[in-house]
């Protein structure tokens, strides 16, 4: 039986969607031995099957151990409503008692929770200790072989006797040095072949019919986001535009003229940023395939140029500035860079979709952690060597 949980409506629908397991409930927290939550598969309160699980995944909260939160020196993330979702996690354990548990956080965690302070990382592995029977584990594991920059921690638990994690160690590392050696894939491997039959698809079409004011408030907005845009990137640490930079008379935005103003501005700024990087890098470049988070600030924006996509958010936009590309990638194309191809977002807005991804792992990490669990459970079938 497999039983999930997800507190987000729209991610519940396309778990449903993917995986169809037996039960979607609502709230981890309410998740008690025989006692009964909503279950968005059957749009109504179920009895929470009491039965010894296999296997309990859980991802709790990243939000505040992120290292794209700007906030993340300055507040305490043990300290944060976000914490709570571990704490949903750990009293799952503590509940349920699986035979394994495999949890999940950004690479932020091994930060100190504050200066001076220990890291977040050891305050989860004392807490998991915490727990009668279990031994634990965690490793950092890369998203490896795929073009998404996505590494993860994860938190192996075990509490099917001696030896137990020690075999599961063992295989996680034989997974993780194969991986490692194996050739990476270029992002534009996973474009679809015809991006215009997605259903996030947004034709590059011409400016809407406005009046001359109109035209003339969205010039304006579209200077004033320049001139902020521009400002930014000359303090970048990475391709700085120096404020005299002059913008070629093509500009980027052409591509797309129905978006904002200030989507025109990023696109023009970090085209310059792109064209300077690449200059500077020069014919290092085997692949060149540049691409920016064109949602975030021009000041700390990432751009990669040689085929790997940038650490992708929930609010994440990343545009290519490819010849012949020239397009924001869609999200049936930034799913598979995770190695989740034809994933069914049917029903879902372009927003819920790229939180979907936002929130999503890369399919090497997972493969790489679960493997050695299934392994150890006796759900895989034992071989020689494993890859």
């Amino acid at each position: 039986m497999e039983v999930a949980c997800e507190l987000d409506p729209a991610a519940a629908f396309a778990l449903n969607s993917n995986a169809k397991p037996q039960h979607i409930f609502w709230n981890a927290s309410e998740l008690r031995p025989d006692g009964q939550s909503f279950c968005y598969v059957h749009g109504n309160k179920c009895k929470i099957p009491n039965i010894e699980f296999d296997l309990y995944c859980g991802g709790f909260s990243c939000k505040s151990n992120s290292r794209q939160n700007p906030s993340r020196s300055a507040v305490d993330p043990c300290e944060t409503k976000h914490w709570d979702s571990f704490l949903h996690c750990h009293q799952f354990v503590h509940r349920f008692r699986p035979a394994c548990v495999l949890l999940e956080n950004v690479c932020g965690i091994k930060l100190p929770r504050q200066a001076g302070k220990e890291s977040v990382l050891s305050v989860v592995m004392e807490k998991l200790q915490t727990i009668e029977g279990y031994t634990w584990a965690h490793f950092e594991l890369d998203s490896a072989c795929l073009p998404d920059v996505r590494p993860r921690v994860y938190f192996f638990g075990s509490r099917l006797g001696q030896g137990s994690l020690s075999r599961i160690e063992s295989n996680v590392q034989i997974l993780k040095n194969f991986c490692s050696k194996q050739p990476w894939h270029h992002v534009q491997g996973f474009f679809l072949p015809y991006p215009d039959r997605s259903p996030f698809f947004i034709k590059s079409e011409g400016d809407i019919a406005m009046t001359e004011l109109e035209k003339d408030e969205a010039r304006a907005a579209y200077a004033v986001a320049l001139a902020k845009a521009r400002k930014k990137a000359a303090t970048r640490v990475k391709g700085p535009l120096s404020e005299n930079e002059i913008l070629p008379s093509a500009r980027e935005s052409s591509h797309f003229p129905s978006c904002s103003p200030w989507m025109k501005a990023q696109l023009d700024i970090y085209a310059a940023v792109t064209q300077k990087l690449l200059n500077e890098t020069g014919p290092e470049i085997v692949s060149p395939h540049p691409l920016a988070d064109v949602s975030q600030s021009a000041n700390r924006g990432p751009v990669c140029l040689e085929g790997f996509l940038p650490t992708l958010c929930t609010s994440s936009r990343i545009w290519s500035f490819a010849d012949s590309v020239h397009r924001e990638l869609l999200p049936e194309e930034l799913m598979a860079a995770h190695g989740l191809s034809n994933y069914n977002f049917s029903g879902l807005t372009t927003l819920q979709a790229h939180s979907l991804i936002g929130n999503s792992m890369s399919a090497t990490t997972l493969c790489v952690a679960l493997i050695p669990l299934l392994l150890e459970l006796g759900h895989l079938a034992a071989k020689r060597n494993i890859p």
